[in-house]
């Protein structure tokens, strides 16, 4: 009877596949990670980012689309593009399906100026009135683009009607002046 019971249960277990099997879980997503980790830009430019998506056996996992988010309102995120408002740090996440990535970390910085451009003349003083025979010292200085004195100053000419200018940057009437050059022909 013994060897009966045995023989029934065994080829329950052998036409049920063994019972020992079991069927394995469905894939899920577990873990999300964005790149680059860290990143600098400068105000004003963008930063895109990548998310990946991986199940609890460590395989790809397909996502739809993950939620981007900054920690700083002065970063603000279009979908994986981060743009740089304003000079600060922010921390960046993506989410999907409950799951959030690690913190990955933006710098703005200051953006950088375009280096000075000679623009302008500033003379000084910027009329003055003379007999003949009298001299009037005349300063020029060049600005920039951003209004600021050029440095070092360039040599520049100090055009003028009815006189000349010497090589110190003063104004001679006409008749009075003998050895100048003529304004414009400069020194």
């Amino acid at each position: 009877m013994k060897k009966l019971l045995l023989l029934i249960l065994t080829a329950t277990l052998i036409g049920c596949g063994g019972g020992s099997q079991s069927t394995p879980a469905v894939p899920r997503l577990t873990t999300i990670t964005v790149s680059p980790k860290t990143a600098t830009i400068q105000e004003g430019q963008t930063q895109t980012y990548t998310a990946t998506a991986v199940d609890q056996y460590g395989k790809p996992f397909k996502v739809s689309s993950f939620t981007w988010v900054s920690d700083n309102a002065d970063v603000s995120m279009n979908g994986a593009v981060a743009g740089g408002v304003a000079v600060g740090t922010a921390d960046i996440t993506a989410s999907a399906d409950g799951v959030t990535s690690g913190n990955v970390v933006l710098t703005v910085i200051a953006e950088t100026p375009p280096p000075p451009v000679f623009t302008s003349i500033g003379v000084s003083p910027t009329s003055a009135t003379l007999h003949v025979g009298q001299t009037q010292q005349f300063t020029a200085i060049a600005y920039d683009q951003y209004g600021t004195p050029m440095a070092p100053q360039p040599t520049a000419y100090i055009w003028a009607t009815g006189g000349y200018v010497s090589g110190c940057n003063f104004y001679r009437t006409a008749s009075a002046c003998a050895g100048c050059s003529p304004v414009g022909q400069g020194q």
